[in-house]
């Protein structure tokens, strides 16, 4: 499967599996278009997946203490191809985003990231759509 199916079939997981509330959101009637996840793909390179791991999680620290931190951030590795990881999470706003992204340590942190992988491929994305899950 090409990467770029399987970030689109993540998205749609992203948007299945988070419910429109944040916990760092400041409106309860965000419009669905208002929401905002990162979204990276991930190749690492063969034996340094713990590493990777270990730094996503160090990178998660540096965006816990940002003026405007996001929400829950998730790292999934795939089941049949253990070199493979995705990561995502929800922002309050693009705004957000773009200050983590212009951090000093934040960047670091990503170039750490990078630097571990054969290829890399983080973006941001807008919520577009969402299913209805029973019980909701």
């Amino acid at each position: 499967m090409k990467t770029t199916t399987l970030i689109l079939l993540t998205a749609l997981i992203v948007q299945i599996s988070f419910s429109c509330t944040r916990s760092n959101s400041t409106s309860e009637n965000m419009n669905m278009e208002d929401q905002i996840y990162t979204l990276g793909a991930w190749h690492v390179k063969e034996g340094k997946q713990q590493e990777f791991i270990e730094a996503w999680k160090e990178l998660g620290e540096v965006f816990g203490s940002l003026p405007d931190p996001p929400g829950k951030g998730i790292l999934i590795q795939s089941t049949s191809n253990p070199v493979l990881f995705y990561s995502f999470g929800p922002w309050n706003s693009m705004e957000a985003v773009e200050a983590m992204r212009n951090n000093p340590e934040a960047q670091q942190g990503i170039r750490k990231l990078i630097d571990l992988c054969t290829e890399a491929t983080p973006g941001s994305y807008r919520v577009v759509a969402e299913s209805a899950i029973p019980g909701d």
